[in-house]
């Protein structure tokens, strides 16, 4: 079991034993989409528009809510509007991966979400870009959300308030 791992379980897409609670509950008794947003290393796009991908699953979607998480995720320059193709055809790999954030995001200034959890969130940025989605990151934290971050990037602890190294010897599988 590994870092990426470690989320499924969070997401409930993969069994733990032991004790992961939110707010004194067991993970295992919460839909995790009650307090969780998630973007992995796969965006995950679907065919439509860019502000339909952000606003997935919100009947009646705020459009400041989409542009405000595109501009968090560093993908303000995206048109909400623009129509993608199959996986997210029409964007590049980075700024795929940027959408794919901007709908954490959403989730959780809509209030869907307390815990962001990003897996990987810049491989596919230059460092420009991925110290301004820092930025973005360390926003929503300073304004009070959860963020968990998996990173390979050292770049990432700067905005950290705490690290959490995890080792091969430290993770039973």
């Amino acid at each position: 079991m590994g870092k990426s791992s470690l989320f499924a379980a969070l997401r409930g897409a993969a069994a733990f034993e032991g004790v992961a609670t939110w707010g004194g509950t067991d993970l295992r008794g919460l839909a995790p989409s009650a307090w969780l947003a998630w973007a992995g290393q796969r965006p995950g796009l679907l065919t439509g528009s860019i502000a339909d991908n952000v606003a997935l699953g919100d009947a009646v979607p705020a459009q400041s809510v989409v542009r405000q998480a595109l501009d968090l995720a560093r993908a303000g320059a995206l048109d909400p509007a623009l129509e993608l193709g199959v996986q997210g055809a029409g964007l590049s790999g980075g700024q795929a991966q940027r959408v794919a954030v901007a709908r954490a995001f959403y989730r959780h200034l809509r209030g869907a979400a307390p815990v962001i959890a990003l897996d990987e969130p810049s491989s596919a940025l230059d460092p420009e870009t991925e110290a301004r989605l820092w930025r973005g990151i360390r926003h929503l934290a300073d304004d009070g959300a959860t963020v968990l971050l998996i990173s390979h990037r050292t770049s990432a602890r700067d905005v950290a308030d705490a690290v959490v190294r995890l080792a091969r010897s430290e993770v039973l599988a």
